[in-house]
Order: structure tokens, then C-alpha cells, then sequence
């Protein structure tokens, strides 16, 4: 009797750890492919000087990780044609929203 009572014992906390262990992954699971989800962005498609006016040949939206997004990153191409850039950008640079002069 006492080994069924023991056998039993060893096999619902056994249970209870997959099922603990299945919620752990899980949400591991989730948090790597929110990091890994891609975002577009805009980057610089040839290097840029400092000074110039940008134009659309100048850049190019790409997909990034989100995990290696810049803050402040632009996504809109809109926001940034036609403004002139404050520091130089080498070429896959992201383009961020401090980089351009207020007009």
C-alpha cells in the first residue's frame, strides 16, 4: 500500500512540473518572437553627408528585427524627403528622427 501511495505522490508532482515546465517555454516562446518580429524602417541606401538634402534615391524601407530597431526610428518615408540631414549617414544606416534639421 504504501509504495502505490508513494508512486502516486512521485507522479502528480511529476504533473505538475510538465505542466509547469510547458508554461515556462510557452511564454519564452513568446517573448524570443516578439523580438524577432520584423518592422520596417527607413535606411540609408548610399552614404549620406551631412548638410544634404534627402531624396528618395537616398533611402530605402527595409525589414529589421525589432529587437535591433533604433528608438526613434522613421518608418515613414514621407517624413523625412525633402528635409536636410544634420549628421552624416553611412549606407544601412537607420534613419532616426534627431538625424534631420527642424524646418
Amino acid at each position: 500500500m504504501s509504495n502505490t501511495r508513494a508512486l502516486l505522490i512521485s507522479l502528480l508532482v511529476s504533473v505538475f512540473a510538465v505542466i509547469l515546465l510547458f508554461f515556462y517555454i510557452s511564454s519564452r516562446e513568446n517573448e524570443l518572437l516578439e523580438m524577432v518580429t520584423p518592422i520596417q524602417v527607413i535606411v540609408a541606401a548610399k552614404d549620406i553627408p551631412e548638410g544634404v538634402r534627402v531624396d528618395a534615391n537616398s533611402l530605402e524601407l527595409v525589414e529589421i528585427p525589432q529587437k535591433y530597431v533604433q528608438p526613434g526610428a522613421v518608418s515613414d518615408m514621407k517624413r523625412v524627403i525633402n528635409r536636410n540631414i544634420n549628421v552624416p549617414a553611412l549606407k544601412g544606416t537607420q534613419m532616426l528622427e534627431s538625424m534631420f534639421i527642424d524646418t
